[in-house]
């Protein structure tokens, strides 16, 4: 630890940096990893390096991070409703109703997974999420569609898990000991089911996009993933007159500060508080 310098750190990730045509997500995210950890050592309570390298300048231009353009990306409501017929499709018979419950609550994926059917409020009509990013329990009130989706599968509910969204006992192999109590993960088929709508380019896709709304220079591919379907609740929350504090309760953000990734959201949406000063000012 005494020997590691920034010289090095650099030189080790260098295969990952963007120069040699890697995502600088991938990089960032290797770097974030490395820094906790080397803060984690020098802290109080073990003392083995005096600072994170890392982080030891403080000055943004000696940042070790790369730049990276924000990939915030949604669906429109005729596209999400594109995904919900392929998810119909899809061999995998949880993931419609995981896909809608995601953007109805606008919680996480992880927070949906983890989600277990004592967190139901069946009679309220309420989602609680116990386990969340910010460690802070949210409630949701969920509308009639998605409260009738929990009431139907509450019917025929796995008996080896007690998660809203179980892991799938039939794909696994028996030769395998697998935990059935674990969070599932059903990223793969909502990629395919997004594939077959045409809203996620295929590994490899060579078309050129620069003529689709969604298009920007610093993603030339469209890549809709899971967190995506958190965005498209923010941008049907904005797109229907939602304010950003709208957004900010709904999604369980801590603080406003968080909620400012999705100011770009509301930018365009001002309609309805337009019209209440074409009143108010009509009347002078």
């Amino acid at each position: 630890l005494d020997d590691l310098t920034v010289q090095k750190i650099t030189q080790a990730l260098h295969p990952w940096h963007p120069s040699n045509g890697k995502s600088p997500w991938t990089y960032n995210g290797l770097l974030r990893n490395l820094s906790r950890v080397l803060t984690w050592c020098a802290s109080r309570k073990r003392n083995w390096i005096d600072l994170n390298p890392i982080v030891s300048t403080g000055k943004k231009d000696d940042s070790l991070f790369a730049p990276a353009h924000p990939r915030h990306d949604w669906l429109t409501h005729d596209e999400f409703d594109l995904l919900l017929e392929e998810c119909k499709k899809s061999r995998n018979e949880h993931l419609h109703d995981a896909v809608l419950l995601s953007v109805h609550t606008g919680t996480r994926k992880s927070e949906l997974m983890n989600a277990k059917w004592s967190d139901f409020d069946e009679k309220n009509g309420r989602l609680i999420f116990n386990w969340t990013k910010n460690g802070l329990a949210k409630a949701i009130d969920l509308e009639e569609r998605a409260s009738e989706i929990l009431m139907k599968r509450k019917k025929v509910r796995a008996i080896y898990s007690n998660r809203i969204f179980p892991r799938l006992s039939k794909w696994m192999n028996s030769s395998e000991d697998k935990d059935l109590k674990k969070a599932p993960d059903f990223l793969q088929g909502l990629k395919k089911a997004l594939i077959r709508a045409g809203l996620r380019c295929p590994v490899g896709c060579t078309k050129d996009h620069s003529d689709e709304s969604w298009f920007r220079p610093h993603y030339k591919h469209r890549k809709i993933n899971w967190h995506s379907l958190r965005h498209t609740c923010a941008s049907l929350i904005a797109n229907n007159g939602g304010s950003l504090g709208d957004i900010q309760k709904h999604l369980g953000q801590e603080s406003s500060q968080s909620a400012k990734i999705y100011e770009h959201l509301t930018v365009g949406y001002t309609k309805k508080t337009s019209s209440i000063l074409e009143k108010a000012l009509k009347a002078s």
